[in-house]
């Protein structure tokens, strides 16, 4: 190439709309990349959440085969009669918060869920001596999920003094 009969205004034109291309598609990467790390931060509270919820069902697991150690977490309620039953249904409804929190039940299922429990004198006084430890948190998804459960008790008659 001959430098002098260079058309250097040519190339600069050519270089110009490789620049502005090179850009566009280094943005769509930098998109990618946030998109990625995104769903990364989302996948990791999800793991998160599930080794909590696995050491608490552990944790609940060994004191619901132990009297002992349910008395030791659980002394103020470990002596009433159907305690082994409150602890179970305890499980439940946190195992529905986590999966209503990531997106495997709907505000519909859920409320049908905790209706049929109702129905049942064990869940129903359950949830009128618990439900205010329930709604202490400082989780807005929790309080709503707290909040949807309440509404299903108060709407819930009150079962039977004689049934389970």
């Amino acid at each position: 190439m001959n430098d002098e009969n260079a058309d250097w205004s040519h190339y600069a034109e050519i270089g110009t709309a490789y620049g502005g291309i090179s850009a566009a598609l280094s943005g769509l990467a930098l998109c990618g990349i946030a998109g990625s790390l995104a769903l990364q931060r989302r996948q990791m509270a999800i793991d998160q959440l599930a080794a909590e919820r696995q050491r608490h069902f552990e944790i609940v697991s060994l004191a619901l085969n132990d009297r002992e150690l349910l008395e030791a977490i659980l002394p103020d309620v470990a002596g009433l009669p159907n305690i082994r039953q409150e602890v179970y249904v305890n499980l439940m409804v946190g195992y529905w918060m986590s999966t209503w929190q990531m997106g495997g039940m709907s505000e519909n299922q859920v409320r049908y869920a905790v209706a049929r429990l109702f129905k049942g004198r064990v869940a129903w006084e359950w949830w009128q001596r618990i439900h205010l430890t329930w709604a202490d948190t400082s989780s807005a998804a929790q309080r709503r999920f707290t909040r949807i459960v309440d509404e299903e008790w108060h709407s819930a008659t009150e079962p039977d003094p004689h049934a389970i």
